[in-house]
């Protein structure tokens, strides 16, 4: 029987997996110099790309849209600037 535990547990692993994908992909191409950079975006990116996922469902529902909205803008725009200041 599927419980809330059993549930939370397994979008957690699913998160977990899709967070170690782009931290070595990030690790693999940006960032072969410095791979302890990509652990960092790695965790940002997942948790935007998360986001994106929810803004593109709710899309459809149309409910809290514009508070999602904003959290996308800000967070996509201080990876933007976090990676362009590594790179200075």
């Amino acid at each position: 029987m599927l419980n809330d535990t059993t549930a939370i547990n397994f979008l957690s692993l699913i998160y977990n997996y899709i967070s170690d994908l782009i931290t070595f992909i990030l690790e693999n191409t940006l960032f072969t110099a410095n791979p302890e950079i990509a652990i960092r975006f790695g965790d940002v990116l997942t948790l935007l790309i998360t986001l994106s996922t929810f803004f593109i469902l709710l899309e459809f529902v149309n409910s809290a849209k514009k508070i999602i909205k904003l959290l996308l803008i800000l967070g996509w725009i201080l990876v933007v600037i976090s990676i362009i200041i590594e790179y200075l």
